[in-house]
Formats: C-alpha cells, sequence, structure tokens
C-alpha cells in the first residue's frame, strides 16, 4: 500500500494499538492508499491502521523508526537506506506478499560528507525470504541485529560486493540467522564481524555460514551449524581489519573452520564433523578446544600454539614450516573397539601426522620451565611421526604411559621424570552437553602493560641466548637452539594477544610498537589486499616490486603478477571483474592454485569472496614438487647420497674422516620402517633396499652426538 516513498525528515513511525501516521502526504491522507507519497512532517493518530501492510520501494534518507507491524513486499520490491539514513525496526516483520522473495534492504555506502547507511533490528524483529536480507555493495555505517532473527533469505547479510574498498560493521547479538538449503548467512569483503551472546547461524544443508575478507570476524558463545562450510575466513588487511577469533562457541558442519588470515585463536570451543584447515603463514593459539575432526596445520612458521585441547577420533596435521608450532597439555581419545559417535578412529591410530612437514620445532614441551609436554592418550595407545627435515621430541613424563606415545621417523622420545603440573585437562567443552547459549562467560579482560612487559623479558632472554649460543659447544648447541625456539614462540603469543586487541582504544604509539615486532607480512600484504580490491593494479605492481622477497615470496608474487596483468588486459577488453564468464574465472583459478603462497593468497580470497570459488591447497602434498628430493651427490650429514642406475642399493659416499658410528632407517609413506641398519662410515657404503618403485624416507643418526638428517629418496 505504500509505493515508493522517500523518508526525508527525521521521524519514528510506530506501529501499535495505538498506530501513528504522517500527517502531510503529498498526494493524500488515505492510510489504506498511499501510493507515490513522500513523508514529510507530523503525526496522527490512526487508531483503525490495518495490522498488516503491503508495501512497495521505499528509500530512507533520516533516522527512521517502524515498530509492532508486519510489512510485505513485492517480488523485486526494496527497500533503499541512502548515506546519510537509517532504519531501526522494533519488534517489526519485513516478508514477502507473495511465493516470491522480494528484493531486500540496500544500504548506500558512506561518501565525504555521510557515514553510510544503518540498519538497526532489535526486540523480536524478522527480516524474511528475501533475495538480500540486507545488502550494503559499498559499505554501510552499521548493520546491528539484536534480539531478532533473519530466516530463508538467500543471503541474509552481504557487504562490499564492488571494485572499491569499503568498510562496515556487523553486529549480531542474541539473535539467530536460519537458511534454508543453498542459502548462505553472512559474507562481508571490508566489514568487520562481531557474532556474539547466544547468537545462532543454523542451516539446513546450507551453502556457507560466514565468509569474510579484508575484515576482523569474532564470534563468541555462540553456534554455527548446518553449513557445509560454517567458517571460511580469508586474509585480513591493515589495522583493526584482520583476524579470525572464535570463544566458547560450536561449530559444526563438513568444513567447520577454513582460516587463511595471519591472526587466529580459538579457545573453549566444540567444532566437530569435519577438519579444521588453517592454511599459511600465521600466529595461531589453539587452547582448550574440542575437536571432533581434524586440526590441518599448513605452513604456519610462525608461532602456534595447541594446548589442553581434547582430540575425540581426530588429529594433528603438520605440513610444510612448522618451526614455532608447539603442542602441550592435550589430549588424544581413540577406541578401535567401539565408536560411539559413529565415527572410526583414523586407521593409522595417528596422534600427529607430519608425513608432510618440512621444518618442526625441536621440542614439545614447556622448555624454559623445564617441564614435560603433558600430551597424554586415552584408551588407545596413538602415534606421533613426522618426516620433517629435523628430530622432534616429545618430552613426556615417564611414569604415566599415557603420555608415551609410539614415535615414527623423525618424531622422538625426551625423558622427564617430572609432570608438567600447569596442564589441566579439562578446560574443553564437553562433547555431550555443551551448549554456549546457556552460559555465556566472558574472556579476560586484555593488559597491555603486562603483555608488553612480558614480550620485553621475552626479548631480553632471547638476545642472552643468541650470544651463548655463539660460544656453545656441540654438546651445549641443542639445548640452547631448543630454548630459542621456545623464545621465540612464546614472544610470537605475545604479538598475537596485542594484535587480537588492536581496537581503536589502543593507542597509536602502541599499535606501532606491535606492529613492529609482528611479522612484516602483516603490513605488506594488508597494504597489498587493499590496492588489489580497488583495481589499482599499476600502483599494486610498483608496491610490491619496491619489496625485497626471499626466493619463496617473490615466485608467488611472480604469479600473483601473471593474475594481474590478465586482469589489466581483461579490463581493457572492456570486461567487468566482478562479472566474468565461466573461462574466465577458470584462467584466474589457475593462477590462483599454481601457488599456494602469502600473495597469491590475495587472488584466492579475492575469488571467494566475490564469486564462492574456494582453491585450496591439496590434502596430500606431492613430495616430488613440493618438498625437497635429493637426486644426487646431496650432502647429508657428512656423507653425499649417489643415485645409481640401474642399481639395488643405497650408496652412500663419505665426505669427511669421521669414522662415527650412525644409524641408517628407510620408511615408505605410511611410516612403516623398511631399513633399519648400524654403520660405521669410513669410505663408503652401498646398502641393498629391496624397494619397489615409490617415495621413501631416509633418515641418518651419528650415535655419537644424536645429531640426525632425514631426506627424501625416490626409487624408479
Amino acid at each position: 500500500m505504500y509505493s515508493n516513498q522517500i523518508f526525508s525528515r527525521p521521524e519514528i513511525l510506530f506501529f501499535s494499538n495505538q498506530y501513528y501516521w504522517f500527517d502531510e502526504l503529498t498526494h493524500n491522507n488515505n492510510a489504506n492508499s498511499m501510493s507515490n507519497s513522500v513523508l514529510t512532517k507530523g503525526i496522527k493518530n490512526l487508531e483503525k491502521a490495518p495490522t498488516a501492510c503491503s508495501m512497495a520501494n521505499i528509500t530512507i534518507s533520516t533516522p527512521t523508526t517502524w515498530a509492532n507491524q508486519t510489512l510485505t513486499f513485492a517480488p523485486g520490491e526494496r527497500i533503499t537506506i541512502t548515506s546519510t539514513g537509517s532504519l531501526t525496526l522494533i519488534n517489526t516483520t519485513l516478508t514477502k506478499s507473495g511465493s516470491a522473495k522480494w528484493h531486500g534492504i540496500v544500504l548506500e555506502g558512506p561518501s565525504s560528507s555521510s557515514p553510510g547507511g544503518s540498519i538497526i533490528v532489535t526486540t523480536g524483529s524478522k527480516i524474511d525470504h528475501a533475495q538480500n536480507g540486507i545488502h550494503a555493495p559499498n559499505g554501510c555505517n552499521q548493520v546491528r541485529l539484536m534480539n531478532s532473527e533473519m530466516n530463508s533469505n538467500s543471503t541474509a547479510i552481504a557487504i562490499g560486493s564492488t571494485s572499491n574498498l569499503v568498510k562496515g560493521n556487523i553486529f549480531i547479538f542474541n539473535s539467530v540467522i536460519n537458511s534454508d538449503p543453498n542459502q548462505v548467512g553472512i559474507i562481508s569483503n571490508g566489514a568487520n564481524i562481531t557474532v556474539t551472546n547466544k547468537s545462532k547461524l543454523i542451516g539446513i544443508v546450507s551453502t556457507l555460514g560466514i565468509s569474510s575478507l579484508n575484515n576482523k570476524l569474532t564470534i563468541s558463545n555462540s553456534i554455527i551449524k548446518g553449513y557445509k562450510k560454517c567458517i571460511n575466513k580469508e586474509i585480513g588487511g591493515l589495522r583493526n581489519n584482520r583476524g579470525l577469533f572464535i570463544f566458547h562457541s560450536l561449530i559444526s558442519g563438513i568444513e567447520p573452520i577454513t582460516n587463511m588470515d595471519a591472526l587466529v585463536d580459538v579457545k573453549q570451543s566444540l567444532i566437530i564433523n569435519g577438519i579444521t584447515r588453517n592454511f599459511g603463514v600465521s600466529k595461531g593459539n589453539w587452547h582448550a578446544n574440542t575437536f571432533a575432526g581434524d586440526l590441518w596445520l599448513r605452513n604456519s612458521t610462525l608461532s602456534q600454539s595447541i594446548v589442553e585441547n581434547y582430540f575425540n577420533k581426530s588429529y594433528i596435521i603438520l605440513q610444510t614450516n612448522q618451526k614455532l608450532t608447539n603442542a602441550t597439555c592435550n589430549t588424544w581419545y581413540c577406541s578401535f573397539g567401539s565408536s560411539e559417535s559413529g565415527q572410526p578412529c583414523n586407521p593409522n591410530k595417528l596422534a600427529v601426522d607430519g608425513l608432510s612437514a618440512t621444518i618442526t620445532k625441536l621440542s614439545w614441551g614447556q622448555d624454559l620451565e623445564e617441564l614435560a609436554s603433558g600430551n597424554k592418550w586415552l584408551i588407545e595407545k596413538l602415534t606421533m611421526r613426522s618426516a620433517a627435515s629435523n628430530e622432534i621430541k616429545n618430552v613426556h613424563y615417564l611414569p604415566d604411559q599415557n603420555q608415551v606415545f609410539n614415535y615414527q621417523m623423525q618424531f622422538e622420545a625426551k625423558d622427564y621424570f617430572h609432570p608438567n603440573t600447569l596442564c589441566n585437562y579439562n578446560l574443553h567443552p564437553s562433547l555431550e552437553d555443551f551448549e554456549p547459549t546457556l552460559n555465556s562467560i566472558d574472556e579476560p579482560v586484555y593488559d597491555e602493560i603486562a603483555n608488553n612487559q612480558n614480550w620485553i623479558s621475552l626479548h631480553q632472554e632471547m638476545e642472552d641466548v643468541i650470544i651463548l649460543i655463539s660460544n656453545a659447544s656441540p654438546e651445549e648447541l641443542l639445548s640452547l637452539q631448543i630454548k630459542l625456539e621456545s623464545i621465540q614462540h612464546l614472544m610470537g603469543q605475545s604479538v598475537l594477544l596485542a594484535l587480537k586487541n588492536e581496537d581503536e582504544t589502543m593507542s597509536q604509539t602502541n599499535y606501532n610498537l606491535w606492529i613492529s615486532r609482528a611479522d612484516p607480512l602483516l603490513e605488506r600484504r594488508g597494504q597489498a589486499l587493499e590496492l588489489f580490491i580497488n583495481e589499482s593494479f599499476v600502483d599494486l605492481t610498483t608496491y610490491l616490486n619496491s619489496i625485497s622477497f626471499n626466493s619463496v615470496d617473490q615466485a608467488d608474487v611472480n604469479i600473483l603478477f601473471n593474475a594481474i596483468n590478465w586482469m589489466i588486459e581483461a579490463k581493457a577488453d572492456g570486461k567487468n571483474l566482478l562479472n566474468l564468464t565461466l573461462s574466465d574465472l577458470e584462467n584466474l583459478t589457475n593462477f590462483a592454485s599454481s601457488s599456494f603462497g602469502e600473495y597469491t593468497a590475495i587472488l584466492r580470497g579475492w575469488l571467494a569472496i566475490n564469486y564462492q570459488i574456494y582453491v585450496y591447497p591439496p590434502e596430500s602434498i606431492n613430495l616430488e614438487t613440493e618438498k625437497e628430493i635429493y637426486y644426487s651427490e646431496t650432502s647429508l650429514l657428512g656423507f653425499e647420497l649417489v643415485s645409481q642406475n640401474n642399481s639395488n642399493c643405497i650408496f652412500l659416499k663419505s665426505i669427511t674422516s669421521n669414522n662415527s658410528n650412525y644409524k641408517l632407517e628407510v620408511y615408505d609413506l605410511n611410516g612403516s620402517e623398511r631399513i633399519s641398519k648400524h654403520i660405521t662410515l669410513k669410505n663408503s657404503v652401498c646398502i641393498e633396499h629391496g624397494l619397489s618403485t615409490g617415495i621413501y624416507i631416509l633418515r641418518i643418526k651419528d650415535l655419537n652426538t644424536s645429531v640426525s638428517n632425514s631426506a627424501k629418496i625416490i626409487i624408479k
């Protein structure tokens, strides 16, 4: 009944037992026929207005409130909130008038003189059956959903879908978003998202719960379940626009969490049904969670803390660089005789699988306190294995046999006779009765002064250890290297804690201090991401060319350059990069999957947020292409590994005069030991292997110094 209306002044429109209407209408005062009206000023009491009204296109340019009413919209009809407007819904329902969906609410972005449109949905209000429940392609001021619902919208909330860098805030408080099959919850490119205080995103075989790029995503005391992808967090941007932070929440789906951001903190949450994936260089804290699905870390490189978690029929997967990843006080439950949850344990009886790791932390334990790792298994004894280039020792408390695992390949044990008294083993949520909506709890308040002092103390300790290393004997070197890694790990956790709290209340001085302590990747990639989103490709190329990268990052950047050049040519041909053909998208997807480095992640994030194309690294790494393969005359712990044609032996040639005793072991990729021999290497030796064609892990250990190293060998 209201067609093409414009709200041009700040007014409040209430619908209740006492109905109010605007006095001066451009066309007429009939409450039942208000076509093409301009609502300007005045309030009139309409005691017998209808309880439900049929609406048409509406434009709101001033602060406006609707209360206690059901408003229906025909297919294609919309509410537009301009950059100066806002709409507050109080106990009001917006829904379709027939069988087809209405368009939804469109927020205009900010301008130089206005903050952008706002929508506040509160007190039992509902937005239902829209194509886009709330859509802000150019950003907005805010979207707030409090004590309300959004139901059966094709996409409930979508912020940022243009080639402009957008800002905004999405705040979900004690509210519910229900998604039908193939529907989407929240997509954000640039707007920070907070889901908190008993909120729920519930899907029914739905496509996507939350997907976000260039923003901070915070979830606490909430539930996200029933989606194929519950949380897909692409890379973050610059200050206060990065990080994935989850606290005391239930995440359940085929792919519960996939994170590519450089900051991640997940605590006291229940994560079930699928693999949790953390891809790329990042600082992470995984604390006191229950995982009923594997935790997969790929190329973390920076500090990762895995503490007090409960792995229910699941395990940790480590790939590529895990140099500062530490795991303590974790529990693995696995019973092969029964399967209460309906899912069997992994067939290899693994607690940790580092088969595709290239480098790991030297020790898992609380080395600065000289405490054991505290990791333990229940019911069935499990295995830790690693094929990294270095040994990794799980420091176990020997008197407790539940803390003694089976160790394979580069994983070894270090016996301690003092338990880890810091372990609780009871901080994780229960698999049976976890319900965050019934018991909302708060995280500890951040203490900037204490955290800064902790980092300063650790930094001084690190410098002292570096001096000791420069003068250390071979016998002292390993323990000092372990101590150094432990300090660097804790320093990384301190930086993560600070940047998690880098909101507007942190002074610029403190922010500059912490960002200087972080990996340069955060600022470099954040700046590059903003230029990419803005399609400022020339400036982006200039910026990246001004940075001196290592060889790995440079190769990745070169692939990004190839994609950028393609996009520049596409724009020159008149193509809209946000409306590409399938053939065009295939070209970009090929670039995105040619490398899985930290800068092509920009392209992958852009594809995910704009086209819902997700390009993830393979679950199993091809060792021949992604790990070092020693084909010929490779130096390895005092000898060369020499290839031999038509030979049935592993040929080792000495390149030192050392007459040490060595242990040689060969494992297949399932972790099974195929060869184990003790040798004294004086000149050369040929060890017959009898192995079939394939890739194997060769490990050599100097029994005099306990130093070991490994290589990948191919038997053709």
